[in-house]
């Protein structure tokens, strides 16, 4: 999903948008990916200067991408049915777009729990790659001000 996202997104905000979202749901989850698919997404996604030189070993030392929100070693997902996104900043080249997913414990969408995450994405190699990802807003300020996503997954 995330390469076929990279391959198919325009050279425009929508498609850094596109990029971005696909990049959260397929980074923020645990069980993490696969070190195979990490060394896939790595070559395929990342930026030339990306937040990590190594991704597969990034996943590896199991980071907790959720925040504390969810305990270590329980399952969890991100979707975008109750998201937003936000864009930060957009250049030709370079778009920092702050995505909102839910949660989805154990198979269950949270009513409450959000995310927040800002992906700053550069165009190389004809697509949209991932150079950094970090929480820059609050996920309150973030779901005050963002706009909903058309559908989600």
């Amino acid at each position: 999903m995330l390469v076929a996202a990279v391959a198919e997104a325009g050279h425009d905000s929508d498609g850094a948008v596109e990029v971005a979202a696909s990049f959260v749901r397929w980074i923020q989850r645990f069980p993490y990916p696969a070190a195979d698919e990490a060394l896939d997404v790595a070559e395929r996604v990342l930026a030339t200067e990306s937040f990590t030189d190594d991704l597969a070993q990034y996943l590896a030392d199991e980071p907790d991408l959720s925040g504390g929100i969810v305990s270590m070693g329980q399952a969890y997902w991100m979707s975008t049915v109750p998201g937003v996104w936000h864009i930060e900043s957009a250049a030709a080249d370079r778009v920092e777009v702050t995505v909102g997913t839910g949660f989805v414990i154990d198979g269950a969408l949270s009513p409450t729990l959000r995310s927040s995450i800002t992906v700053t994405l550069v165009w190389e190699e004809g697509g949209w790659k991932v150079a950094e990802a970090d929480g820059t807003r609050t996920t309150e300020e973030l779901y005050s001000i963002g706009e909903r996503f058309d559908g989600g997954c």
